[in-house]
């Protein structure tokens, strides 16, 4: 399902539940190395689609499962309150 918020909308939810998440995945194409070298990239519209939406969820060595449920019941609360009805 499709949620009614974008992904800068989404990490900011998550924020206000103090879940903090990033965008580390960036499309090769949008790299400043292929921007200056002016290199002819075709058209990857799934690769552009699955970016956007794409975040960077809390991982590190020392998180607990306390804190792993946390954020299992964030991403949850926070996909209840934003998707999309279906007709």
């Amino acid at each position: 399902a499709r949620l009614k918020i974008n992904r800068s909308q989404f990490i900011e939810a998550m924020a206000r539940r103090s879940v903090e998440c990033g965008v580390h995945y960036i499309p090769i194409p949008d790299f400043t190395a292929f921007r200056t070298a002016k290199r002819q990239v075709a058209s990857l519209p799934v690769l552009n689609d699955v970016a956007c939406r794409t975040v960077t969820l809390p991982l590190y060595p020392t998180l607990t499962l306390k804190q792993v449920d946390f954020v299992s019941e964030s991403i949850e609360s926070v996909i209840k309150q934003n998707v999309r009805k279906t007709r």
